[in-house]
């Protein structure tokens, strides 16, 4: 889940451009950075740890002195899986006169690796990168680039994407394996690659998508695509609205406040998109025809899916289960006949979940189906599933998701609301919640309220989310923001739970975050929550209720879709949580945003 870009261009700012675009592909890791650009002939490597503007900072000479001839570039942004994140550790890495960056993992890297130092290799750093350079060096003694491209595909196990140039040769080669997206740009003065389009929108709107055991070769005029056997291969060219890939905070402090107040639009969106004349139009098959559900995911999506099952189960009365991803394909697993699969990942690239998809797609039978739930329509899930719901939420810089988790909220109540006798009930509140997402995030009382109790989750050694039923999905998502953001050590645990022995842990430096609705158990939560008080432990409520610690009036009329509105006050009670404590919200410390590594 590291991020590379690379540039060949028939001008001389590559490296500028790289720089640029390292910055759109730090929520892929931003613990170290890098990058190896022509320079009076020759090819110079910059690296360092620490971000990418610490790392500008050390091209300031080159930038200054360069531009003439900088007309090809590679830059890598880190989340560090072989080594911890210091500059030896950095990439590019090299071998002679070739110079490599890298997304995934070497499974066997350790066996090269000890066959290279055999050989009389060594190595500077503890990277599973390094060994590739050598790798590749050593086949491009004997052999063409080519050749070597395709000996690494045979012999370099894992997921991973790998882009590299050689001194005094004209050409950017790039090559992947599977699990690691890279996309091709094409532009008016030169080609790119990137992993992630976003990364380079704002220089070109038109690109192809690297595919499984596919390579391509760049010149400064054209790009050359081949397949694993060494064919050339034609590949579309797909071509975005430039708008839809715009990347700026505007008026706000973080792209994450920016892109919690896009939730309303996001949902209006949504709702525009997939429902027509009052009926929903989404073009898959309706969950009715299928016995039994699986949603299978990991981190924020999952717990999206929790809020799927509690509401497909509901209102469509179809059984549903819920997967970890990484749980899902590495333990024994059943596949019963006639049951859709439901894959929900915000990037399509996350790499456990693929793991998932593919063991489905090699064991469901005859008339099983997957379904995913993506952001991105060109990822590597979309193009391995039968059907895709696209979440429609503009591209999310904010590490700390937000709105693709509302985004995906309100895709599962559309799949729930399909077939149930109050699809009008649901659809008229869903149509109602862009107004009133905005109406909370306008809220100055609401505001004060989260502030108050932002200065009692600060003090204390113990924090904890509870929920009931629909809302405790809600509160495993916030338990995740809040840690995610602040770093204290927060848990989830079902209101109803709590007396189960978890309630052990309460004392006067426990706070209680406890999400409600009157329409949810209300009087069996407030008794949870008269225990947690009684033993000295501070209790935050989040409800419709007047007298709630943060009180949402507005979702009091939601007797069905409330748990999205609560949703909005958790995010922002995480989001000031971080504020007050410092910290760096768009980019909390150790977290990647696209986990392509299992």
């Amino acid at each position: 889940m590291c991020g590379v870009v690379g540039f060949n261009l028939k001008g001389s700012n590559a490296l500028e451009l790289s720089l640029k675009s390292l910055h759109f592909l730090e929520y892929r890791g931003y613990d170290s950075a890098g990058v190896a650009f022509t320079e009076n002939g020759k090819i110079s490597v910059k690296k360092t740890a620490g971000r990418v503007s610490d790392l500008e900072k050390i091209c300031q000479t080159s930038l200054q002195h360069s531009t003439s001839n900088a007309s090809m570039a590679i830059g890598h942004t880190r989340w560090a899986t072989h080594g911890k994140p210091t500059s030896e550790n950095a990439h590019p890495h090299y071998s002679e006169n070739i110079f490599l960056v890298h997304n995934g993992i070497i499974e066997n890297y350790q066996e090269i690796k000890s066959q290279l130092i055999a050989e009389g290799y060594e190595f500077k750093s503890a990277t599973d990168t390094e060994v590739i350079a050598h790798f590749l060096n050593r086949e491009l003694k004997n052999n063409t680039s080519q050749v070597a491209i395709l000996s690494a595909f045979s012999k370099l196990q894992g997921k991973y994407a790998v882009a590299f140039i050689i001194n005094e040769d004209e050409n950017l080669y790039v090559f992947r394996s599977s699990g690691s997206p890279m996309v091709i740009g094409f532009m008016e003065n030169g080609n790119a690659i990137a992993s992630d389009f976003n990364a380079i929108s704002h220089q070109t709107n038109k690109f192809s998508v690297l595919g499984d055991h596919e390579y391509a070769i760049l010149t400064s005029t054209s790009v050359t695509f081949f397949n694993k056997e060494g064919a050339e291969i034609s590949k579309p060219i797909i071509t975005r609205n430039a708008e839809e890939v715009k990347i700026d905070k505007g008026l706000f402090e973080t792209f994450m406040m920016k892109e919690i107040f896009e939730q309303s639009t996001v949902v209006s969106n949504l709702l525009n998109h997939n429902v027509k004349n009052s009926k929903i139009k989404m073009n898959i098959p309706e969950i009715k025809n299928f016995n039994h559900i699986s949603i299978i995911a990991c981190g924020t999506s999952y717990f999206a899916g929790c809020l799927g099952k509690y509401t497909i189960e509901a209102y469509s009365q179809i059984p549903v289960t819920v997967e970890i991803s990484s749980e899902f394909h590495n333990r024994k697993q059943f596949f019963p006949k006639n049951t859709l699969y439901i894959f929900a990942s915000q990037s399509g690239e996350t790499a456990d979940t693929i793991a998932a998809l593919e063991c489905v797609q090699q064991n469901k039978t005859h008339c099983s189906k997957i379904l995913s739930i993506l952001n991105y329509t060109q990822s590597t899930m979309a193009q391995k599933s039968d059907y895709i719901v696209e979440c429609l939420a503009g591209p999310e810089i904010g590490v700390a998701s937000t709105k693709n988790f509302i985004a995906q909220a309100v895709i599962f109540y559309l799949l729930a609301a399909q077939n149930s006798t109050q699809f009008g009930e649901i659809l008229a509140e869903l149509e109602r919640i862009p107004n009133e997402i905005t109406q909370i995030l306008e809220s100055k009382q609401i505001h004060e309220q989260i502030h108050d109790a932002v200065s009692q989750i600060i003090d204390a050694k113990k924090v904890v989310y509870t929920g009931r039923t629909f809302l405790y999905p809600i509160a495993c998502e916030g338990s995740l923001k809040l840690s995610e953001l602040s770093y204290l050590l927060v848990q989830s645990i079902a209101s109803g739970e709590f007396k189960h022995g978890p309630i052990a842990i309460v004392d006067d430096q426990t706070v209680v975050i406890s999400l409600m609705h009157t329409q949810n158990l209300f009087q069996k939560t407030l008794s949870s929550n008269e225990e947690i008080a009684s033993r000295n432990g501070v209790v935050v409520t989040i409800s419709d209720d007047a007298n709630s610690s943060i009180s949402i009036p507005q979702s009091k009329n939601f007797v069905h879709t409330y748990p999205i509105l609560l949703t909005i006050v958790v995010q922002l009670l995480s989001y000031y949580t971080a504020k007050k404590l410092g910290n760096d919200i768009d980019k909390p410390r150790n977290l990647a945003k696209s986990v392509t590594v299992e």
